[in-house]
């Protein structure tokens, strides 16, 4: 069967300040680097945030070595900036795909400012069974009222839409954004921005022309298609007007996301040091959502060590990957076995609460293997966020050993309740 694909926005951005004329890519800038698997860049979008005089935009492959390869030029006309004038702009729809350890580079003819942003989509494989429809959206729809004029090209304040966040969601897709103007509109300007952290980067300017509303004019409206620019988890939408004058702005936008795999294992030994202290040995994180209120969570950890002193392994919960301020959940206690396990099933009662056989005191390798013992419900972080299940283990002897030698935490389909 297939493997499924699931993709994450790589949108990449770039402030291009430096004129070159190179054509092999000498003075250029990174815009974009490609995933573990590759690339798919579906556009690149080219603004310019002043004044241009005539020259070009290159864009350039680097395969990260010695090679920088042209690929595309893009003319750039002499336009100056004016209130009802926008600066240079183009998209390049290319559909272009990045192998792992390539990069989009671009350079400037002139030492003018262009931002550059790349379009991308990152992919990787669900490696378990092929799962139908599993790719889920989850509307983003930006809304807007501004009326404070700004002549900036680089910078605003009004935040329209923010892409969902990692790691409940992949990217957001951007379909369109609609502008309405509430009132009498003089000839002017909207700019469109992205931002990431302290970048941010203008990516269109439209035009509005003056129009007064009346019961035979309609006030101005107008929907411009951003072809589904991916927008990077938390990157951010913001809008400027150039005229204090009122407009209602909506993004129409998707967040998206995957269902979580049903199991998260670690398969690389651990071994504690040379102390009688508690150590984290394993951790796992386990996505948000992945267990909700009647499923089982069913935990392993398969254990080698040495020596005659007492090696005690638990199981424990915690928001973050740390034992402090961790709740236990389980013990297991050896002393001459030189291998072992523990094993637990968890009722999840809800999402702070799970059902921990003895109290999470009890000395036994698996519930199965004990005839004494009852489950008390424990309160654990909300597992509606990503949590993390770790494995300890401590030593009575500094000079003994104890290893988690692989661990799994998995939902137990089989005996779901």
């Amino acid at each position: 069967m297939a493997a499924e694909t699931q993709y994450t926005a790589n949108t990449g951005i770039a402030s291009l300040t430096m004129g070159t004329s190179s054509l092999t890519g000498s003075g250029s800038t990174q815009v974009l680097a490609a995933g573990s698997n590759g690339t798919l860049i579906e556009s690149v979008f080219i603004k310019a945030a002043v004044s241009t005089t005539e020259g070009m935009v290159r864009l350039f492959i680097y395969d990260g070595g010695s090679i920088y390869n042209l690929v595309q030029e893009i003319h750039v006309p002499p336009i100056t900036q004016a209130p009802t004038t926008p600066t240079f702009e183009f998209t390049w729809a290319c559909n272009i795909t990045l192998k792992s350890g390539y990069y989009l580079y671009a350079s400037a003819e002139n030492s003018q400012n262009f931002m550059v942003i790349a379009n991308g989509l990152d992919w990787t494989y669900f490696s378990n069974a092929v799962r139908p429809e599993s790719t889920k959206f989850t509307a983003n729809t930006g809304v807007i009222a501004i009326s404070s004029g700004s002549s900036s090209l680089t910078s605003s304040s009004n935040t329209l839409l923010t892409a969902g966040a990692s790691p409940t969601y992949n990217g957001c897709k951007i379909d369109s954004v609609t502008i309405t103007a509430q009132g009498n509109v003089t000839t002017g300007m909207i700019r469109l921005f992205v931002v990431s952290g302290g970048t941010t980067a203008i990516i269109k300017e439209v035009c509005i022309p003056g129009v007064v509303a009346s019961a035979n004019e309609p006030a101005f409206s107008i929907k411009i298609p951003l072809g589904g620019l991916n927008l990077k988890t938390g990157y951010v939408l913001k809008v400027n007007t150039q005229n204090s004058e009122a407009f209602a702005i909506t993004a129409e936008g998707r967040d998206w996301s995957y269902p979580p795999a049903s199991s998260v294992s670690n398969f690389t030994p651990a071994s504690g040091t040379s102390t009688t202290n508690e150590e984290l040995l394993h951790s796992l994180a386990v996505p948000a959502g992945l267990f909700s209120t009647g499923d089982l969570m069913r935990v392993y950890a398969d254990l080698v060590m040495t020596g005659s002193g007492n090696k005690t392994f638990r199981i424990y919960e915690n928001s973050v990957n740390s034992l402090s301020g961790a709740t236990k959940l389980a013990t297991v206690v050896y002393t001459t076995e030189t291998s072992g396990s523990i094993m637990r099933l968890f009722p999840v009662i809800s999402a702070t609460s799970l059902g921990a056989f003895g109290g999470a005191t009890q000395n036994v390798q698996t519930q199965y293997a004990a005839n004494a013992g009852t489950t008390a419900n424990i309160t654990v972080a909300t597992l509606a966020s990503v949590a993390y299940i770790l494995i300890s283990g401590q030593k009575a002897t500094a000079g003994d050993t104890d290893t988690v030698q692989w661990s799994i935490v998995q939902k137990d389909n089989t005996y779901s309740l």
